[in-house]
């Protein structure tokens, strides 16, 4: 491998630990009927966060680059630049879902009470779980593997472990049997590419965590903006802005070569 590409090793070894950490804890609220949240939390911290930490640390310390746990601190409250991508990132998934489930007449009704229930939903999703959560999936694994295979395919290849860590909360639906797992697997598969597209073309914009984590805790929200029957409309528009900001980039930005400059150059301490 170039050495100016940053090892998969570490990527390799966080999913040997976190895919069997996050099974495991996530499929005692499906077995049990208990709440999710407390298993939800308990992956966050001990499959993904505390591993991620721990393999950054030892890489930047293997590699001559000490310090990295501290870069990655720092990415969280970085705001991007031009600034406006942080607004962009506040509202465009929920507005293109409002207006694409008004179109379809799906949309739930304008209110306070829907407003405020959406604005309680971004806030503690932000505060409790994403901004954690893309400290991980942006800072740690993302960035390593678009430096090493490009934008689409680093994506892609996040997506996919981001929807294998989470697979076992679709089997909550095995009581209607094996149609509905394989729609809400899907579902995950397509959210997680549309919204690991999205990110990772955020993140050329100044490597925010924040603006990473603010997508990912709008999209959650989005799910308060069309009927439960039509959440499909949420996973569509991800879909598409990810497919849609990727191909901008592509164009604009000049594809992985620059994405590895631009790794290697602000990794740095």
């Amino acid at each position: 491998m170039n050495a100016r590409v940053p090892s998969l090793r570490p990527v390799a070894v966080f999913t040997a630990i976190a895919l069997p950490v996050g099974w495991v804890a996530l499929s005692i609220p499906v077995a049990t009927g208990l709440p999710a949240e407390p298993f939800v939390l308990a992956t966050l911290v001990f499959g993904l966060l505390l591993p991620a930490l721990v393999l950054a640390r030892r890489d930047g310390l293997r590699t001559g680059r000490p310090g990295a746990v501290r870069r990655l601190l720092r990415d969280i409250p970085r705001i991007p630049r031009p600034e406006w991508a942080l607004v962009a990132g506040l509202v465009l998934i929920p507005g293109a879902v409002w207006l694409l489930g008004a179109a379809l007449r799906a949309e739930t009704e304008p209110s306070p009470a829907t407003a405020g229930a959406v604005a309680v939903q971004f806030v503690t999703g932000l505060a409790i779980v994403n901004l954690a959560e893309e400290l991980v999936w942006t800072g740690f694994v993302q960035r390593r593997l678009t430096a090493a295979w490009g934008l689409v395919r680093g994506a892609l290849a996040t997506a996919l472990l981001f929807a294998g860590l989470h697979a076992p909360l679709a089997f909550a639906a095995h009581t209607r049997g094996a149609g509905p797992i394989a729609l809400d697997l899907g579902a995950l598969l397509v959210a997680g590419a549309g919204l690991r597209l999205l990110i990772g073309v955020g993140d050329l914009l100044g490597r925010s965590i924040l603006l990473a984590a603010v997508v990912h805790a709008s999209f959650n929200a989005g799910g308060l903006l069309v009927d439960p029957g039509s959440d499909w409309i949420r996973y569509v528009v991800a879909l598409v802005l990810g497919v849609a900001a990727a191909a901008a980039a592509q164009a604009v930005v000049g594809g992985p070569k620059r994405l590895v400059r631009d790794f290697v150059r602000t990794d740095r301490p």
